[in-house]
């Protein structure tokens, strides 16, 4: 595989490894968000205008539904045992808000506002830890008992001079969750203004999962893909500092190449997951904490142009 991409390889060097040290799970410290009713939104293709759905099958209904509300709360509200698949990128928690930043308009130095506002990501490792155990274990409490699989984007984390690799995840998840695979999601250097350094040039994607789940024979996948920047038609006029585009939530889909019951999304964002999901034909459900992206939603689900029959399949 690294000979076909032209790349060296070398041995790793003999030594005793690092001392793997576990990170403390306090789960008091990062209690639910309980609330009142969630707002919701709900769409199916068939609410869309006929000229949009005529090349589909009229009698299939394929339903998108998006929850302002702690997903661990959510997740376990789901009936049933359907869960077959889910797709996320959970917050980085690297401090990431270089949308907050105000920026010079010209050299008098005066500053002017962002035009898009960042999140909050600055949990302690604790708490950070915490919110991800805690929704693995409300995903896995809905999973199909037949096969699951799920796909997580993150990046490494770059502070201090060091290179955080974020696969300790793989000991917060359930433990019937086996990995899978490996995906490298790459894309073009770009230059991070509100930190004043380039960005790194990849993602991961984790595969983890469990039961009759599809594996290629060539696992690590490369795919080059760009990020949406701000002038993008994907992410015109959307909020979210920090989108995935959603062909990264179809390659993820169509690499399990498997039918679909329900794809959940426990940090749904501006909605990528559920517009890819509705694009493809699978039934899906998100849920995102903050009101501030309901209209990113909205959007996204407007912008779907349904090209999928319900079927994944790897290419």
């Amino acid at each position: 595989m690294a000979t076909s991409l032209n790349r060296s390889t070398s041995r790793i060097p003999i030594g005793d490894p690092d001392e793997f040290q576990k990170i403390p799970l306090l789960l008091r410290d990062l209690p639910s968000e309980e609330g009142g009713e969630p707002e919701t939104i709900q769409i199916s293709r068939k609410e869309y205008p006929e000229h949009t759905r005529q090349l589909y099958d009229p009698s299939r209904i394929v339903n998108a539904t998006a929850k302002i509300q702690d997903c661990r709360i959510g997740i376990r509200e789901i009936e049933g045992n359907t869960i077959t698949h889910a797709v996320t990128s959970p917050p980085y928690n690297i401090g990431y808000d270089p949308f907050n930043v105000p920026k010079q308009l010209n050299l008098s130095g005066e500053l002017i506002a962002p035009v898009r506002k960042g999140y909050e990501d600055e949990l302690t490792p604790e708490q950070y830890a915490a919110l991800l155990k805690s929704t693995f274990e409300a995903i896995d409490s809905k999973a199909d008992p037949e096969a699951f699989e799920l796909y997580l984007n993150i990046k490494s984390n770059y502070k201090g001079g060091c290179c955080d690799l974020p696969f300790y995840m793989l000991e917060l998840m359930p433990e019937r969750w086996k990995l899978l695979d490996v995906l490298v999601w790459r894309y073009d250097i770009s230059f991070d203004p509100g930190r004043g350094k380039y960005k790194p040039l990849y993602e991961w994607i984790i595969r983890v999962g469990y039961g009759d789940v599809d594996l290629p024979e060539l696992g690590m996948l490369d795919w080059y893909m760009p990020i949406l920047k701000g002038n993008s038609n994907e992410r015109k006029d959307l909020l979210h500092p920090a989108m995935f585009p959603r062909e990264l939530v179809k390659r993820c889909l169509n690499e399990s190449n498997r039918s679909a019951k329900l794809v959940v999304e426990p940090f749904l964002g501006s909605g990528t997951t559920l517009a890819a999901c509705l694009e493809m034909g699978a039934d899906s459900i998100g849920f995102e904490l903050s009101e501030k992206y309901l209209s990113d939603i909205k959007k996204r689900f407007k912008r779907v142009k349904f090209v999928g029959n319900g079927l994944f399949k790897r290419a």
